[in-house]
């Protein structure tokens, strides 16, 4: 799987073109994402994805960086064996795109803000 595109607002996997914040599954699966609290990543937020044990996962949190994690989220992971990085959507869409073929990589993407 590989994101070929993305600006703020729209992201393009496999030749699809998406509007919507996403999560893209370890397994390939691409599911659509909407936060309980919108720009506030919290736990419940995280619940299906950490179900696919991912090795890394990827947290996109804007074109700005405007999406907050919150403490409960980083206590979470921190406390986990998986690898985690918080970064705007750009880097994040490009650490994907450079792991994701060889480890068992997640994405949690907001394509705004």
């Amino acid at each position: 799987m590989n994101i070929s595109f993305y600006s703020f607002g729209r992201i393009r996997i496999d030749n699809k073109t998406l509007h919507h914040d996403i999560i893209i599954n370890p397994d390939g699966s691409v599911l659509q994402w909407q936060r309980q609290q919108g720009h506030l990543l919290q736990n419940c937020d995280l619940e299906e994805l950490l179900k696919q044990n991912p090795d890394l996962i990827i947290v996109g949190t804007g074109f700005w960086g405007a999406m907050k994690v919150s403490e409960e989220v980083e206590e979470t992971l921190d406390s986990s064996d998986i690898e985690v990085y918080y970064l705007k959507s750009a880097a994040a869409v490009d650490l994907f795109n450079n792991t994701s073929s060889t480890r068992k990589t997640a994405l949690a993407i907001h394509l705004t803000c």
